[in-house]
This record gives structure tokens, C-alpha cells and sequence, in this order.
């Protein structure tokens, strides 16, 4: 990963490159980085400094690094000041640990056990994962270790309901308990993203009927919190997906929420409800608006997936049950 200095001419930015475009007048060649490193070195002149490096940075995700090719290759996943190796030669790991370790102070902790706040498990080629100790700690914070547990995170028809409750007089621990749930739903627990996305709208100005039901999404993890999520097990699988939506169910706005989610190799690897940013004037309207967005999420693990040495060869599926939506697509 050492950097060379070298004089190329700037002619612009890539946008599908994602890095800056050189001319090396050298070599006569075209160079992309998204690397370099100006540096002013006066009378109105520039040197460039570029990494020079195998490594590259996932185009789909600029935390992923992957090095390599093939059976050889390494991953490197970097979260702030936390780092994933992975690769199935356990030489390759130690000479980039080490290699890494020259320049930044590491401490390796040995095979992947947890992962902020994650507990990863290996059984026969499949990794469960679940954040328990993290349910935990959010029981104890909100002083419920003898609150009843619920069997669903939210009443269906919630959002119906007449709030004529008082506002909260402090909701900063409204806002704490939103977060936090806000964390587990995009990380592993698929199963109350739709609620924790709702409870979310309310954070400027909760009410005490919005805290008896963040508080009952809490009480349904703590019923749950052994559940695991499943990832892999099925690597003949291929990525499939499933999109849906409400039509106008927040009575505010009449805004729709759209629902996704996606399949690979026998495991759930990307789910998504949010409130569409348009009011729709039917429910294909809504249908639709939710397709559209389930297939930008479908480009994106489709550019993903390759960095892992997933090519996807073959077409995506993304299943939809609104038959206006499907007529007009045909």
C-alpha cells in the first residue's frame, strides 16, 4: 500500500469510476484513482500521490476492500476502527494483518465471535447470527427485566388508533430507544423494521402512547431474543426478491410504505420498509413506486455480489402480487 509520487494532468472526475481521471503523459495512458493525494508544491504547481496497491475498493461499497482473485481472494470490511478479515487461506490473512500492523496499532481477536454487538455462530456452512447481549443491555437501560413479554411488535392497526394522549415532557429516552431499535432492525432483525420505522416518525414529538409502544417492540424482543438470523445453507440458491406496499396507510401524509426484501442462497440478506416520499392515488400506483425502489436495491446487490465472487450470471426475480402493477409492467 505504499504511495508513489508521480506527475500526471488532471481531466476530471469519473462518476462512473467513482475517482478522479489522469492523463500519464509518460506512459501515454488514461489513470483512474480514488486515491490521490494532492500536494501544493508552489509557482502554482501540484504533485500527485497515488497508492500503489492490488487492493481495491468495492464499487458498490467503499468499506469493502478486496484483494485478489479467485480462491485467493481476501476481504476486508472496515467499520470506523473496526476491521473483518476473511479468506480461506489463513496465510493470506496474517500477511495483511501484519502488513496493516506496521502502519495502524492492531489487536487481532482471533475468529469472528462478535461484531459490534453481533454474535456470529458457525454450523455446517451456515453463520446464524443475533444480537441478544445487545437486547439485553436494552432491557436493563429501559428498566424492563420484569416487563411482560408481547407476541407481535406493534398492533396492526396502530396507525389508526386516536392519539389523545400527552406529549412526553423529555424524549430523549424515546429517541435512545428508537435508535437502538432502529440498530437491530437494520442489522438482523427483519421482523421489526416496519414498526421501528413507524415508531421513528414520532421523535421530534412523542407521545405517551408512542412510549407504551416502543416499549411493547422491546417487550416482543425480549421474547425473541434467541432468535437467529440464518445466512447461507443453500448456495444453489439464487438472489430473489419480494416487493410490496400499503396504499395510503399513514392517515397524516396518505403516504404508502414500501416493503422489500431479498433472498440469496438460503438466507435473508437485505429488507427495507420505508414511507414512500409521494402520495400515490391507487394502491398499483403504490405497488409500483415500491417495485421501482426494490429494483435499485436489486442493481445494487447485483454490483455487490460479484466482489465476493458471486457473479450474477443469470436474471434477477423480483416477485409482486398487485396484478394492476404487473399488467402495466407487461
Amino acid at each position: 500500500m505504499d504511495p508513489k509520487e508521480c506527475k500526471l494532468t488532471l481531466i476530471g472526475y469519473s462518476h462512473e469510476h467513482k475517482g478522479y481521471r489522469f492523463i500519464d503523459r509518460e506512459n501515454d495512458s488514461v489513470v483512474i484513482s480514488r486515491d490521490a493525494r494532492f500536494i501544493e508544491l508552489g509557482n502554482g504547481t501540484s504533485s500527485v500521490e497515488l497508492p500503489v496497491s492490488e487492493d481495491q475498493s468495492s464499487s458498490a461499497d467503499q468499506c469493502l476492500y478486496v484483494k485478489g482473485v479467485g480462491e485467493d481472494r481476501v476481504f476486508l470490511l472496515v467499520y470506523v476502527d473496526d476491521i473483518l478479515l476473511a479468506s480461506k487461506n489463513n496465510v493470506d490473512i496474517k500477511r495483511i494483518y501484519d502488513s496493516l500492523n506496521n502502519v495502524f496499532k492492531l489487536t487481532c481477536l482471533g475468529e469472528i465471535l462478535h461484531f459490534l454487538g453481533l454474535e456470529v455462530k458457525r454450523e455446517n456452512g451456515v453463520l446464524p447470527i443475533r444480537l441478544k447481549q445487545y437486547i439485553d443491555k436494552l432491557v436493563a437501560v429501559n428498566g424492563m427485566h420484569d416487563a411482560k413479554t408481547a407476541k407481535s411488535p406493534m398492533n396492526s392497526g396502530y396507525l389508526n388508533e386516536v392519539d389523545n394522549s400527552e406529549l412526553l415532557k423529555d424524549n430523549t429516552k424515546y429517541r435512545s430507544l428508537v435508535g437502538g431499535l432502529l440498530y437491530l432492525s437494520v442489522i438482523a432483525r427483519s421482523d421489526i423494521a416496519a414498526s421501528t420505522v413507524i415508531l421513528g416518525r414520532r421523535v421530534a414529538a412523542p407521545s405517551e402512547a408512542n412510549w407504551t409502544a416502543v416499549k411493547r417492540v422491546l417487550r416482543y424482543l425480549k421474547l425473541t431474543r434467541e432468535y437467529y438470523l440464518r445466512l447461507g445453507g443453500a448456495s444453489e440458491e439464487p438472489l430473489v426478491g419480494y416487493s410490496d406496499a400499503d396504499w395510503a396507510g399513514d392517515p397524516e401524509s396518505r403516504r404508502s410504505t414500501s416493503g422489500a426484501v431479498f433472498f440469496y442462497a438460503g438466507g435473508t440478506i437485505s429488507w427495507a420498509s420505508r414511507r414512500q416520499s409521494c402520495v400515490t392515488l391507487s394502491s398499483m400506483e403504490a405497488e409500483f413506486v415500491a417495485l421501482s425502489e426494490a429494483c435499485q436495491e436489486t442493481i445494487w446487490l447485483r454490483q455487490l455480489l460479484p466482489d465476493f465472487g458471486e457473479d450474477q450470471t443469470q436474471h434477477t426475480e423480483i416477485r409482486e402480487d398487485n396484478q394492476g402493477c404487473l399488467t402495466m409492467l407487461e
